[in-house]
This record gives C-alpha cells, sequence and structure tokens, in this order.
C-alpha cells in the first residue's frame, strides 16, 4: 500500500518506492530522484464526498456488500456442506458399495483436503483476467486515448455478472445432498466455483475506482466502500445457526432456507450491473464525443480520463459544482 496519495499521471510512478514498508525500512536509500513523478499532497476530505455520494459508487457498494458476504460464507460453511451432503446419506440405499460408512469418512477427508489446497491456485486465476485485459486494449486503434478505460470497465461488468451468477449456483447446490458415498462431482464443482470467484470478485472495486475515480481517491473510496461489507459480516453467525437449527449431527442441518434466501440476494444484484453499463456507457458517449469535437488529437494510447482539464465531473475533483452529471438517474 502506497504511504502517499497516487498522481493523477501514474506514468513514472513507482509505488513501491513509495510505500509504507520501504518509508520505514529503507528510508535512507529512499531518496526521491530527480525524475521520479511528484505525487503532491493527500486530497482534502472535502473533495472526497462527491464521489462517496456518486450513484454509480452507492449502487456498486451494495454489490460488492451483498456478494462478498455469499463468497465468504460459502467458503467458511464449506466443510460443513460437505459433512452434511455425505452422512445425510442412507447407507441401506447404496448396499453394491462395501464398507459404506468409511467410504463416506473417507470422501468427507478427501473433500475436505481439496478444499483447503484449492486455494493455491488463487495465486493463479488473476493472471486470465489481466491477459484478456492486455489483449482487448491492443484490439483498439493506437491513437485512441480511451482504450485501457473501456476495457477495463467492459471487464468489469464481466466479472460482476460471472460472479453474480456463481453466486447464485452455488448457493442452489449447497440445498442439494451427495448422490452417492463415491460421488465427488458435485462438491468438486461447488469447491472450484467458490475458489476461483474469489479473486474476480476482489478485483472488481480497483476497476471500478482506477478506471472511474480519480486515482489519488482511491484508497480512501476502497475504505468507505467495505465499512458495510464490515457490519453485513456480523450475519454470518445467525444464519449459521439457522442452519444448524440446533441438530447436533451433521447429517440433520438444513441450508435450504438460508441457501435460496442468499441466491436471491445475490440475483437482485444483477440490477446494479444493468445500471452501471448505462451509466458507464453514458460517460464513455460524452468522453468520445468530446475527444472526436476537439479533433481527435495524437496522444498517448494508455492516457487516462484523470488528466487536468477532463470536464467529467467523476474525473475531476477541483470543480467547485460536485454535480456528477453521469451518474444522475
Amino acid at each position: 500500500m502506497p504511504a502517499v496519495p497516487i498522481p493523477k499521471n501514474v506514468d513514472g510512478f513507482n509505488m513501491m518506492k513509495t510505500s509504507i514498508v520501504m518509508k520505514l525500512c529503507c528510508h535512507k536509500e529512499n531518496k526521491i530522484e530527480a525524475n521520479d513523478v511528484p505525487v503532491g499532497k493527500r486530497p482534502p476530505m472535502k473533495d472526497h464526498w462527491p464521489h462517496i455520494k456518486s450513484a454509480i459508487f452507492l449502487i456498486y457498494a451494495v454489490y460488492y456488500s451483498i456478494v462478498t458476504f455469499r463468497i465468504n460464507s460459502i467458503r467458511g460453511w464449506m466443510t460443513s456442506w460437505i459433512q452434511f451432503a455425505y452422512r445425510s446419506l442412507d447407507c441401506s440405499e447404496f448396499d453394491h458399495i462395501e464398507k459404506c460408512e468409511e467410504k463416506i469418512e473417507e470422501t468427507i477427508l478427501l473433500l475436505i483436503d481439496i478444499n483447503g489446497y484449492a486455494y493455491f491456485s488463487l495465486a493463479v486465476i488473476p493472471f486470465l483476467p489481466a491477459f484478456l485485459i492486455k489483449f482487448f486494449t491492443n484490439r483498439y486503434p493506437s491513437d485512441y486515448p480511451f482504450a485501457e478505460m473501456r476495457t477495463k470497465l467492459n471487464a468489469l461488468l464481466i466479472q460482476m455478472t460471472f460472479c453474480i451468477i456463481v453466486a447464485v449456483v452455488c448457493s442452489i447446490m449447497m440445498t442439494f445432498p451427495a448422490s452417492a458415498p463415491d460421488s465427488i462431482g458435485l462438491a468438486i464443482s461447488l469447491i472450484s466455483l467458490s475458489v476461483f470467484i474469489v479473486p474476480l470478485h476482489y478485483a472488481t472495486p480497483w476497476l471500478l475506482l482506477f478506471s472511474y475515480f480519480p486515482p489519488p481517491m482511491s484508497q480512501f473510496l476502497y475504505a468507505v466502500l467495505t465499512i458495510p461489507s464490515i457490519f453485513i459480516s456480523f450475519l454470518n453467525d445467525p444464519l449459521y445457526k439457522i442452519i444448524l437449527g440446533g441438530a447436533t449431527e451433521a447429517k440433520d442441518y438444513d441450508f435450504t432456507a438460508v441457501s435460496y434466501g442468499m441466491a436471491a440476494a445475490s440475483g437482485i444484484c444483477i440490477l446494479s450491473v444493468v445500471y452501471m453499463f448505462f451509466d458507464i456507457r453514458k460517460m464513455v458517449s460524452k468522453k468520445e464525443s468530446d475527444w472526436a469535437s476537439s479533433g481527435s488529437p495524437k496522444i498517448e494510447k494508455r492516457i487516462s480520463l484523470q488528466e487536468e482539464g477532463d470536464d467529467n465531473l467523476a474525473f475531476d475533483s477541483t470543480e467547485k459544482n460536485y454535480e456528477l452529471e453521469n451518474t444522475d438517474f
């Protein structure tokens, strides 16, 4: 995490040199060179509020809070679900399986191990969207200034939609027990989806904050964004008690009510994606129109909308009028 605000123009900005670790451990060696990009002062608090009150930020915060809780609860309840899915089976229905009860215990232990080892894939999964963003960015003309911004915002909407679908599907899957003591298809699918969704979901805040809002504001906006999810996380304990229902054995757990409720809550979040799609489309169209009317000057491809002189209030924190025209309902 940088110890100073990220500048508007990030070209040449070295986050490592300005990180808290470098400030504490290597302050003597961490000299600011002459060619380093100046980072400026941290924006005053009053400049953050127009962005916090913008419709797109508030709507995304609702999505982020709900889906974050659903993802964390799926992962947190996975071991309990595995035990429920197999210990609720009646071995009398599987006479063809020798030592049915032992097979159930072996399957449970295997799946718990797989669930734990699956976390190692979190280091690899983020490379997929990163490569796709880079690929689609390069498909735009070299003189088009909004290529990276458009690609990241499109990736944001796609990842949000994918996370919502997976959250709904996983919620429904948790209402079903295993089909047989030696059947692991359902459990492996649930584990795979619940792991795959994690890095994609937690990448969405930064795709939005760095592409739609001024970079110097991103740290504070992210901190505000996580506050609702902290309070929602306190629902985990009462909902888990509903699943347990006072049962002393895993076979008596009941995931039905909570899972369908969370599926409905996650599904409603698709409305956030719909609103953001039209809001982003409107904003991009306005920027392209302004760029075209100015004669489409040859400028660097990686230029961002956070440059000074931008008349879009979502990117200009120095305007006295903080009405966000591109986020009105």
